[in-house]
């Protein structure tokens, strides 16, 4: 048997396994590869009480749950699956458009994201690919009435944005070389950090695994992987943030008493943690000063939908130097909204920043939202609280938490060192005990002691 098909002597067999298919070699011609043959060897097993199949295509493992505990059931979903796999072995590489197949995923990516997480994607994907359909044609800034410099200008920002693009027609054509080289070329002429090309090689993973699933195309490999799949990930290491000390915390909201809804917004910002968005969505129903809770959660307003960044809804406790800030404040009769722009309406994020920029400058401040964030969570890191507390106020998990804020909970943790309350340049409060070694007197004593190994007396 391992003479007539070698992936049995590789086949590292599961617990409980129930029994072993081997298919017999076949013969079969693939456009651009010549003549192949096809080995095929399942097995099926169970974990617990769910059975499990191992299947073996020339020797490449896959498993996968039957989800079904029927023992006539499970061998009958192996037998498609084998069927699946001879078919999809006969038949040739697929030929779609790059066109076709990023307008298909574009739609997918409106169902299923928020318009802003949709435009970065897409944005990275007509970086690969140019701009081969409606939904990558950047937003140009170029309007009519600028001067014909700032056009000029702008023509040569929307070219730059494609001076790393692939050259390709069809979707199969891309290899796992040219993903490699255009995020090396990204990194070179751009400068970008290893979290942002980390970005870049997801999207295009997310692009083509969803091609291969729900579109059925066929890449013109044998195996059929993702061409993404080997480019390895960039090592990414963790950065310092920034955050104000309760001084500068001070300073910064005196410097906006003259604002006061711009003074309500930054000690929202500081002592509730909210991202910016989060703020800005905030209505008045969100915002309960009776039990102090801010409710961060999904809405429709004005006919448009908003969900946090997660996708989860969270309650935010509202502090007491909260309360007395949003107190003193008195938000818009006529809108609907917490914090809404000067005409009323929902405010614009960047118009915000603008605005918070503007002040900032004035008084020589350089802090934004993400530090006023940073600032809510290295606090409670400081104070310490534990990790899984803050995270679940941010928002965030509680790994995010630990890359950012791990380093702040050392100096809380000294105290818990010093158990025997010595402190440093203190002298010991005791010296340690001393050890004596004490020998037997005679043969007698040791043999009564039964230090001999022998019997003791009576």
């Amino acid at each position: 048997m391992p003479g007539s098909c070698p992936n049995l002597a590789i086949m590292a067999k599961p617990r409980h396994v129930l029994a072993v298919r081997v298919g017999r070699p076949r013969v079969f011609q693939i456009p651009g590869f010549g003549a192949g043959r096809l080995f095929i060897v399942s097995t099926l097993y169970k974990r617990g009480d769910i059975y499990w199949a191992q299947i073996y295509r020339n020797g490449r493992r896959k498993r996968m749950s039957l989800r079904t505990r029927n023992h006539g059931l499970a061998r009958s979903k192996v037998t498609r699956l084998e069927h699946q796999l001879e078919t999809e072995g006969f038949a040739g590489p697929t030929a779609t458009t790059v066109g076709e197949i990023v307008a298909k995923f574009a739609e997918h990516l409106h169902a299923q994201n928020t318009a802003k997480s949709v435009q970065v994607d897409l944005y990275r994907v007509a970086e690969f690919f140019g701009p081969v359909c409606d939904a990558l044609v950047t937003n140009s800034r170029a309007r009519r009435g600028r001067s014909a410099s700032n056009r000029r200008s702008a023509r040569r920002k929307r070219a730059k944005v494609y001076d790393c693009k692939v050259d390709v027609g069809c979707l199969e054509d891309v290899t796992t070389a040219m993903v490699s080289d255009f995020l090396v070329d990204l990194e070179k002429k751009r400068n970008l950090s290893p979290k942002t090309l980390n970005g870049y090689r997801e999207i295009l993973q997310r692009l083509f695994n969803w091609a291969i699933r729900v579109q059925g195309i066929r890449m013109p490999d044998e195996s059929r992987r993702n061409p993404v799949t080997d480019v390895p990930r960039f090592k990414t290491y963790d950065k310092s943030i920034r955050f104000l000390s309760i001084d500068e915390i001070h300073v910064q909201l005196e410097a906006l008493t003259e604002q006061p809804q711009l003074l309500a917004m930054v000690a929202t910002y500081i002592y509730a943690g909210l991202r910016r968005e989060e703020a800005l969505w905030l209505t008045g129903e969100d915002v309960d000063l009776e039990q102090r809770r801010i409710h961060v959660r999904a809405k429709t307003v004005d006919d448009r939908f908003w969900k946090p960044k997660t996708g989860r809804n969270r309650v935010v406790p509202i502090s007491a130097a909260l309360a007395g800030y949003l107190k003193k404040y008195t938000p818009a009769q006529a809108s609907a909204w917490y914090f809404p722009s000067p005409k009323g309406c929902w405010c614009d994020p960047d118009n915000f920043s603008r605005a918070l920029r503007k002040a900032n400058h004035r008084a020589g401040l350089v802090w934004t939202c993400l530090d006023y964030r940073h600032t809510f969570g290295s606090q409670l890191a400081q104070r310490g609280e534990s990790l899984y507390k803050i995270s679940k106020i941010l928002g965030n998990s509680p790994e995010i938490c630990r890359r950012h804020y791990a380093a702040l909970t050392a100096e809380c943790l000294q105290a818990c060192v010093d158990f025997d309350g010595t402190t440093v340049g203190s002298p010991t409060p005791h010296d340690p005990p001393k050890l004596k070694l004490v020998r037997p007197k005679s043969d007698t004593h040791r043999r009564w002691n039964g230090t001999d190994g022998g019997a003791r007396r009576s």
